[in-house]
């Protein structure tokens, strides 16, 4: 995967943390491989959750992968077993020393066969190793130290321990960013565009209400004073000449701008001989981030 690919996981992470999708957040970590959560790894490891504890190991590591692997997946089966012995849960234990722990016999045959004795004994404290045994909380907070040491001492984790240094929203930044640059794109860009999708490029569409500058010649309204039947006015300039210019060439005499209709969304408007030759129309923005 490319480094830009890689960034952008991380500012997917840094987005789902914020918006508190923490299950998704663990998932992408995990399926990514691009970073160990120590803290959440030290929950689940305090809490006991031996299950998914394995499972979010494994998206970083395998059993094979190196002697450190071996050692980590060895500590938490191990610990997974004692609970259950702990518990005294025969079935548990049996099914967790047949299906876990019997992966190590071909590498170590003997602690495999010393695994398997402990069954037979009422409590697993009376073998010499294990006499110092605690209660459970404490038992797991001395695997879970042996475990941060394996993980950083395996070279398949030196590059996944620690979370790039990123600005607050840094997502949502460069949304933004990109919003305002497809917006300076529009050829008539509204003063305040109305953008309601990231779905697709932003463009500022044509409205009656659009805010360009609107010029009426004189000869294109009724000269009997009645506003309530004025028609249609006509732009005094082209839509190309306004794109390019953005300025309007000055009125110089009064009688040439005498009444006014706006387009259906707002009333019509009568101008005096003193007021602006130009009347911009506004727009209206709703907010997406």
């Amino acid at each position: 995967m490319s480094s830009l690919n890689r960034e952008a996981v991380f500012l997917i992470l840094q987005f789902l943390d914020e918006e508190k999708f923490k299950e998704t957040v663990h998932k992408l970590e995990k399926e990514s491989g691009f970073y160990f959560n120590m803290r959440y790894f030290e929950e689940c490891v305090t809490n006991g959750e031996w299950d998914e504890v394995e499972q979010y190991i494994s998206g970083f590591t395998k059993v094979d992968d190196n002697k450190f692997s071996m050692k980590i997946f060895f500590e938490i089966r191990k610990q997974k077993y004692l609970e259950a012995l702990d518990r005294h849960d025969h079935a548990k234990a049996v099914e967790i020393l047949m299906k876990d722990l019997k992966e190590f016999s071909k590498f170590n045959e003997g602690i495999f066969k010393e695994m398997t004795l402990l069954l037979n004994l009422g409590n697993f404290r009376e073998k010499e190793q294990l006499s110092k045994y605690g209660d459970t909380k404490s038992a797991r907070a001395i695997v879970l130290a042996v475990l941060k040491k394996l993980i950083e001492a395996n070279p398949l984790f030196r590059d996944k321990l620690q979370f790039p240094t990123l600005k607050n929203l840094r997502l949502r930044t460069l949304i933004n960013q990109s919003l305002n640059w497809q917006h300076h794109l529009c050829k008539r860009p509204r003063l305040n565009p109305d953008i309601r999708t990231l779905f697709a490029d932003h463009t500022c569409l044509e409205s009656p209400c659009a805010y360009l500058p609107v010029a009426i010649l004189a000869d294109s309204i009724p000269k009997n004073g009645d506003s309530r039947s004025l028609p249609d006015a006509r732009l005094k300039y082209s839509d190309e000449e306004i794109s390019k210019a953005w300025k309007l060439t000055e009125l110089n005499k009064p009688s040439q701008l005498r009444s006014l209709r706006l387009p259906d969304c707002h009333l019509p408007v009568r101008i005096s001989d003193r007021d602006a030759n130009i009347i911009t129309l506004p727009v209206f923005l709703e907010q997406v981030l």
